[in-house]
């Protein structure tokens, strides 16, 4: 018989006293309560964290804040696979989202699937807090990756 099981993973990028950049620590927060203990989670404040461990996933999710260009709150998904560009940088880590897509690539097994989820934020400030948009458009990602998860 053969294992057909697919396992997960989450990265989630921020930094928590810059107001809306934690959107994806929030997210790994709630995801850590939600998921199964299989599905390895791995917040990443100011994007430094060695993700070597994550890669041999068949599946990992990669989330942040992006900055302002559209609504704050809007959720974009991005799909390295098929060519779409890395989202812009953040800024406000040393690590991006960019960076962390480009280290699945050059793993010698990559994942089979990387889905980058950015989250459009509102405040980027020191000791802001979170904008309403964005606290609503965290638990939708939370949701929307518990659903991909249970698939």
């Amino acid at each position: 018989m053969t294992n057909t099981t697919t396992t997960a993973a989450v990265i989630a990028l921020g930094r928590h006293d810059r107001g809306d950049d934690a959107a994806g620590l929030l997210v790994a927060d709630i995801l850590k309560r939600r998921l199964p203990h299989d599905v390895t989670v791995v917040a990443a404040p100011a994007g430094l964290a060695d993700l070597t461990d994550v890669w041999w996933h068949d599946v990992v999710f990669v989330i942040d804040a992006l900055r302002p260009g559209h609504e704050p709150g809007a959720v974009h998904r991005f799909d390295p696979a098929a060519g779409d560009p890395p989202a812009p940088r953040c800024g406000l880590h040393e690590l991006s989202l960019a960076d962390v897509v480009t280290g699945a690539r050059t793993r010698d097994v990559p994942p089979r699937k990387v889905v980058v989820i950015g989250i459009e934020g509102r405040w980027f400030t020191a000791q802001a807090g979170m904008s309403p948009e964005v606290c609503g458009a965290v638990h939708d990602v939370a949701d929307e990756i518990v659903g991909a998860v249970a698939r």
